[in-house]
């Protein structure tokens, strides 16, 4: 297989790369969707809780985050995201207008993949998403060589170790019986 990596998303998607943009001033949302639009289907929620819910129904490739939101703020957004296994290597890039250094280290300490200060730079903003999305194809093509074997385009040990430890955790966590054959 030797595609170009920006290509790779959507090449195994079929689509255009999603885009959850969150931030609880409207305004802000409708101005990220008109730089990205063109090249992304872009979607928005204005709080914290409705993000993860769409996530949960709608995983996006990427996740534009604001820090400062009314009750759920971007940080517990993003630990909330990054503690379900099915959400957790979704990219978020945190857009923020904190200048303090601690604030910036929270950023990355509750799983953020980057931010970007306001206001936002609209290259800056297109380039670091282009990076995240491909850092994302790129991670999800070396899974796919790690668990797929070569010869036989079958699934491996190591994925049948990596799925049966996933599963166990589900189970563990939902307090559901689990079963091997």
């Amino acid at each position: 297989m030797n595609r170009h990596p920006e290509t790779l998303l959507q090449l195994q998607s079929g689509h255009q790369p999603k885009v959850l943009v969150v931030d609880d001033q409207p305004v802000k949302i409708q101005l990220i969707y008109q730089i990205l639009a063109a090249d992304y289907q872009v979607f928005m929620a204005t709080s914290g809780p409705q993000a993860l819910a769409f996530c949960q129904n709608t995983p996006p490739d990427l996740i534009l985050l604001d820090v400062m939101m009314p009750g759920m703020d971007g940080l517990e957004t993003c630990r909330h995201l990054k503690a379900i296994p099915q959400l957790a290597d979704i990219p978020v890039i945190f857009i923020t207008a904190l200048e303090q250094q601690a604030e910036e280290n929270l950023c990355w300490q509750v799983g953020g993949s980057d931010f970007i200060l306001k206001p936002v730079n609209h290259v800056t903003l297109k380039n670091r998403i282009k990076a995240q999305l491909l850092l994302k194809q790129q991670n999800q093509y070396l899974k796919q060589l790690a668990f797929i074997d070569g010869l036989t385009n079958l699934w491996n040990r190591r994925f049948a170790d990596d799925y049966l430890a996933r599963q166990l955790s589900v189970s563990q966590r939902q307090q559901h019986e689990l079963a091997l054959m």
